[in-house]
């Protein structure tokens, strides 16, 4: 069955875009293209049989299935994992039983399957060994494509879900024709631009790669911030160790007697509840303003601010408003903090002692929001219709929009592989955008749990990152829920996520040795059900 927008995509499309569309899955002994039959080719034994494979069927990027991976001679999961760890103990001098951390998903690991041949095709190989990204830049300058990518999904790791066995994303698909539907789905969410001149933003090596281009490439240059680069912003350099979460993700209390009571715990998880974020969110461009005390605090500046006092904890019922105070006086707080804190206590004002605010702040991130909003939309409708490949689209999706924002806070940022100086192109180490985008959205989840509060009178009884659990007498999860809260795909509404009789659960939560909620409990339930 021919999926008429992507052939219609591939007609009209040129340069990056078509290049982009230039992709087929490898089986074991079959090749399958978008939109054709599968055809039988040699599985490439090295990366020197690689080029004549992918200039004959006209790919830029060839995905290998799992059950092409013995066929080629390439090593399992496991068994790169294990080798991999045997080169670093080799390479430290260490005895086989020490313990080494296990080579990520572009660590190179040397086989001989990546290394070229004499007179090989393949100059050179970037990483140079197995990766679950892998460049090979070709000798011969007259080819259609002076670089080709082999990707071996099974080596990555960073989209596994701790529920689900085996790989997540694009390593779960069970068949090659899974694979390649998946990949298809995905392209094609991300489609935009004109009629004439269509765009996409094509998985490239990894999540956060992948949400650099989202987020609208290396060369935003305004997105640069030099005095958090160099450390001079101790609230985004010390990060939570300095500014903790005001809203915290992981909180339960105990339940009421009449909770106790109750017939049945049930789950419930905020949709895309991060990403909602990255669209409204003001994030600081350029460089911040170091403001003293009397420093006006304003909600549409990103920033820090440090306060003379804090007005309370949050309402009873609720996750506990967390504060660190200083020891120069008074709490650092991030912009969505401050703002949830005086909608929270309308008749506290802020008193602000100290300041690293932008006074230029907009929503950077928005265009990667509207992206990222669509390609939802598009994928979970793809879901709708049947498409086998949809589920594991979802995963990637929702593993790039996460993913950045803690690749946004990274303990440092990148350097200069030939100098070791500064990276400029690494433009995205923002842990002060990291910071308002979280504390954004946890503000949001809080705000949500308010309403259920003052509309439907339901407290919840713990909150797990973005997941609440509430009781009720009801064993259906739809007539259980707060009368306000929306269940559905839709980025305000929620999911429903297990449920258990309230008795077993409070056997669980009784126990002396049980310290995690009713979180904990329902999951330890949930698992000894083999749910």
């Amino acid at each position: 069955m021919t999926d008429r927008p992507f052939a219609s995509l591939s007609a009209r499309a040129t340069g990056r875009t078509l290049s982009a569309t230039r992709f087929g899955v490898l089986g074991n002994g079959v090749l399958h293209l978008p939109n054709c039959e599968p055809v039988k080719v040699p599985v490439p034994s090295s990366v020197d049989d690689v080029p004549a494979l992918v200039a004959a069927y006209g790919l830029k990027t060839l995905w290998v299935h799992q059950e092409a991976m013995e066929a080629m001679g390439l090593p399992t999961f496991e068994e790169r994992r294990e080798l991999g760890m045997a080169q670093t103990r080799a390479a430290k001098g260490l005895a086989e039983d020490q313990p080494v951390k296990p080579p990520g998903a572009m660590n190179p690991v040397a086989h001989a399957w990546a290394i070229p041949g004499a007179g090989s095709p393949v100059a050179e190989l970037h990483p140079a060994g197995l990766t679950a990204w892998m460049t090979l830049v070709l000798a011969d300058e007259n080819a259609r494509d002076s670089r080709v990518t082999v990707a071996v999904p099974a080596y990555e790791h960073r989209f596994d879900k701790a529920k689900q066995p085996g790989r997540g994303g694009w390593g779960g698909a069970e068949t090659p024709e899974v694979l390649l539907d998946a990949l298809m789905v995905y392209l094609m969410s991300t489609l935009h631009g004109t009629q004439a001149r269509p765009k996409v933003v094509p998985y490239f090596q990894g999540p956060n790669q992948t949400g650099e281009d989202m987020a609208g490439g290396k060369g935003r240059t305004e997105v640069l911030c030099q005095a958090v680069r160099k450390g001079a912003v101790p609230p985004a350099a010390q990060g939570l160790r300095m500014v903790p979460l005001m809203v915290p993700q992981l909180w339960h209390r105990d339940p009421t007697e009449a909770e106790r009571a109750a017939g049945w715990l049930h789950r419930y998880d905020k949709t895309a509840a991060w990403l909602g974020a990255y669209g409204p969110t003001k994030l600081g461009i350029g460089e911040p303003t170091h403001g003293g005390e009397g420093t006006p605090f304003d909600k549409a500046m990103a920033g820090y601010w440090r306060l003379a006092d804090v007005p309370g904890t949050g309402l009873p019922g609720h996750p506990r408003f967390q504060f660190r105070e200083m020891p120069e006086g008074g709490y650092w707080l991030p912009t969505p903090s401050v703002d949830l804190l005086m909608e929270q206590y309308p008749e506290w004002s802020p008193k602000v002692l100290e300041s690293w605010h932008w006074e230029n702040s907009r929503a950077a991130l928005s265009g990667m929001y509207k992206l990222l909003s669509t390609s939802r939309n598009r994928i979970v409708a793809a879901m709708q219709d049947g498409r086998p490949g949809a589920k594991w689209a979802k995963q990637v999706h929702g593993r790039i929009y996460q993913s950045f924002r803690g690749y946004l806070s990274r303990s440092e940022h990148k350097t200069d592989h030939a100098t070791g100086g500064d990276w400029a192109k690494d433009v995205y180490f923002r842990p002060d955008w990291a910071h308002m985008l979280i504390a954004a959205a946890t503000a949001n989840l809080y705000r949500g749990l308010v309403r259920f509060a003052k509309e439907d009178g339901r407290l919840p009884l713990s909150v797990y990152v973005d997941a609440a659990t509430y009781v009720s007498d009801a064993a259906d999860p739809m007539a259980a829920k707060p009368a306000s809260m929306g269940i559905g795909t839709g980025g305000r509404e929620w999911s429903i996520e297990g449920q258990a009789p309230m008795p077993e659960i409070l056997e669980i939560l009784d126990a002396p040795e049980h310290k995690t909620g009713a979180h904990g409990a329902l999951d330890q339930h949930l698992s000894e059900r083999g749910e």
